[in-house]
């Protein structure tokens, strides 16, 4: 058993050290809409641990997310620092009051935003392997023009 959970933490590892910037985001978002689910099943069967569970997890990846912002680098960025604070506020109301409401209102937030980061990823991942594949190749040699060129002294 120990050698499946050892190599299951190292098939884990080895994809996030190999996701792109945009994948990694991708599945930061696919985990917290994941926990939102879990903490409405188990909100459903009255399992308030599993609900308290769930939710502090998804606040640590959205505090993460937030943190995760370059505010100098993106415009947009305190527009999504908005967003991203009013849904930790939101899910941490949620887990006091134990309030299927403002979970799916949380999830109706984000799945979009997840959508848009997917999208941009395989654009992103799409022009660096072009870029990658550009690298690899030599520009083709200037046609002959006949002439002597003098490049001076």
């Amino acid at each position: 058993m120990a050698t499946y959970e050892s190599a299951r933490n190292k098939y884990r590892s080895d994809s996030v050290h190999t996701m792109s910037p945009g994948q990694l985001i991708v599945a930061l978002y696919d985990r917290v809409l994941l926990d939102l689910d879990r903490a409405l099943t188990s909100l459903e069967q009255s399992d308030v641990y599993g609900t308290h569970s769930a939710l502090i997890h998804a606040q640590e990846i959205v505090h993460e997310l937030l943190a995760s912002l370059d505010l100098k680098q993106w415009p947009g960025g305190a527009s999504l620092a908005f967003v991203y604070q009013h849904v930790q506020d939101a899910l941490i109301d949620a887990n006091v009051h134990k309030d299927a409401e403002r979970i799916h209102a949380c999830r109706e937030m984000l799945l979009p935003l997840r959508d848009l980061e997917a999208r941009a990823a395989k654009e992103i991942d799409g022009i660096r392997e072009c870029l990658r594949a550009l690298a690899g190749r030599r520009p083709p040699a200037p046609a002959p023009t006949g002439r002597i060129v003098d490049v001076g002294a």
